[in-house]
């Protein structure tokens, strides 16, 4: 009997493996094509843009125009592009002007050209027969990208309403604030230097000249700015032609918004003021929060998940869109596989959305701190690219190391936190800065997590850079500072230690030397913290099948061993041995 129910379940087993395995080769191979489409004319040239199309089983269906980052090409977007396919749409991967094979210049995701582009892509798409269309000439589309092809993404959202639905990944809604972020608000602040000479350098190096391909234009305004260490008006006008920020109100698409909390070229800020602009008309949005980003990194699969679950309602009529804020709590949950912190998702309440915050007081006295000639040396908190990995060996270390030099920071601390605490978001806290021999400041904040053993972490390796222009030598100026956007769960018995700095590598410096007097002014450092429920991490059915199957084979195992060596064992009197297994003792 045991025998056969074993049998049996062999038989399963094996079928259903079969199946899965006939599934996977069976699958309708997915039809792809390269060819270059026309697009938008420059200097009187024409302009071919290098395109590949990505064909589903069954057609017509909608398409997904698929963008990539700054530097890259249509290849980076093949493994996307091919799931996208098997799901069932039509993809439409291309490389952007100035870039890889496509002719013309790069002019910073600029509506005259590389939005023209995008608009001439989507038109190309209405002609084709495998294609869904709404009307002549409108295709049912959805278009993605991450970072400068997320930039794309919601710009051709706001030029184009036959754009259906939106996924923006790690992008940028305000460049000039971008490169030039200033904590304290209003006017542009600190050169973002090390960030921007990477990006300049990803597209100089592609062609020869000094400017490579970028257009002239753009390439000499940048030049000024980065000479002078701040921007002059052409290229906050060029950077804010390129910005969502000034037609978020025209997107009408639904709109996904993922952003990486280890970022330090598009914080977490950026995203919010997406989302905020365009939900502000009533558009549908849908904000995550990830691990990665710039500094980091997210599988491919995740993001086409992520895209796939917020088009499939739009453009192929399954199911709802998910409007819930989620968020990626680094090191809040335990493996249960080793015991080590991992993450969890936290999918937040309704109605808190924007947020909320805790006060925490934070304590100490007004300290003089100085910046040194040249601005060396300097502190470092995040180097592009890299930011994570620094985050990341500091917390394991336990110290903030590089991120503060004595003499350069004064800091501000909480008594131990009776109960944990979420940080999630932008905090705020009021500060009084005197200069002492200047009519201007440059300074950086941070929030730090202060362990009981006295280790140092700066989550995410993030800072708020301050400008303050107009001081009168010797006078205090009160300044509201917002400070990064930080996702973190800090444990009771921790401090949160408040600093603020005159120096970090990755942003341009005064050259002369500087002392500032800084205090703390008003009411208690504003922690942002948002409430929700965590979900469960992994497909813990995954694992209990796998664990049935184990059990499950381990038994027929046993039972095939058992018979057999029932059908071997001699006739004799009741009791008597058996031969001894092979390999027993």
């Amino acid at each position: 009997m045991r025998l056969r129910w074993g049998t049996a379940v062999v038989a399963v087993l094996i079928a259903a493996g079969v199946a899965v395995v006939a599934t996977a080769r069976s699958a309708p191979p997915i039809e792809v094509r390269s060819q270059f489409v026309t697009g938008t004319p420059e200097a009187g040239a024409p302009v071919r843009l290098d395109t590949t199309l990505y064909f589903p089983a069954a057609t017509p269906a909608p398409a997904v125009l698929l963008a990539h980052g700054f530097g890259g090409s249509k290849t980076d977007l093949d493994s996307e592009a091919r799931s996208l396919a098997d799901h069932g749409y039509v993809v439409l991967a291309y490389t952007a002007r100035g870039f890889g094979r496509s002719d013309g210049l790069v002019h910073l995701d600029a509506p005259a050209y590389e939005i023209a582009d995008a608009r001439a892509l989507l038109s190309y798409l209405a002609t084709l027969p495998q294609v869904v269309t709404d009307a002549p000439g409108d295709p049912r589309v959805g278009v993605a990208g991450s970072s400068y092809g997320g930039g794309l993404a919601l710009l051709l959202a706001a030029y184009d309403h036959r754009v259906d639905a939106v996924g923006a990944d790690i992008t940028w809604s305000d460049l000039s604030q971008a490169l030039f972020p200033n904590a304290a608000g209003g006017q542009p602040g600190v050169f973002k230097k090390l960030w921007a000479g990477r990006l300049f350098a990803s597209a100089a190096g592609t062609a020869g000249g000094a400017c490579g391909r970028f257009a002239p234009a753009l390439c000499a305004a940048y030049q000024r700015s980065a000479t002078a260490g701040e921007p002059d008006a052409e290229i906050l006008s060029l950077l804010a032609a390129s910005s969502p920020a000034g037609v978020l109100g025209r997107i009408t698409a639904p709109t996904l918004l993922s952003q990486g909390e280890e970022d330090s070229l598009f914080p977490l800020g950026q995203a919010d003021a997406n989302a905020r602009g365009i939900g502000a008309n009533g558009t549908p949005v849908k904000l995550i929060w990830r691990a990665g980003g710039h500094d980091g990194g997210t599988p491919a699969t995740e993001l086409v998940d992520n895209l796939r679950s917020w088009f499939d309602p739009v453009l192929l009529g399954r199911g709802l869109p998910d409007l819930t804020f989620d968020v990626t709590v680094p090191g809040s949950g335990i493996s249960s596989a080793n015991g080590r912190a991992v993450s969890q998702e936290l999918r937040v309440l309704p109605g808190d959305v924007r947020g909320r915050t805790e006060p925490v007081p934070v304590a100490g006295t007004s300290q003089k701190i100085f910046a040194p000639a040249g601005g060396i040396p300097a502190a470092v908190t995040s180097v592009p690219g890299l930011g994570g990995l620094l985050g990341a060996a500091a917390s394991s270390t336990g110290s903030g190391g590089l991120s503060t030099i004595p003499g350069q920071v004064a800091t501000f601390v909480s008594p131990p936190l009776s109960q944990s605490l979420l940080l999630a978001g932008a905090s705020t806290v009021t500060l009084t800065v005197t200069a002492d021999d200047a009519t201007d400041a440059t300074l950086f904040a941070a929030l730090h997590d202060v362990g009981a053993d006295g280790g140092d972490t700066l989550p995410a390796g993030l800072v708020a850079p301050i400008r303050l222009t107009g001081i009168t030598p010797g006078v205090a100026q009160d300044v509201t500072v917002t400070l990064p956007g930080v996702v973190r769960s800090v444990p009771a018995g921790d401090r949160l230690a408040l600093t603020v700095a005159t120096t970090d590598l990755a942003y341009q410096l005064p050259s002369a030397p500087r002392s500032y007097t800084v205090a703390l002014a008003g009411p208690p450092l504003a922690v942002a913290t948002v409430q929700g429920t965590f979900l469960r991490t992994g497909r813990p059915w995954l694992w209990l099948a796998a664990g049935m199957v184990a059990m499950a084979a381990l038994g027929i195992g046993a039972s095939i061993a058992s018979g057999r060596r029932r059908r071997r064992r001699p006739r004799g009197r009741p009791g008597a041995p058996g031969p001894r297994p092979r390999g027993g003792r």
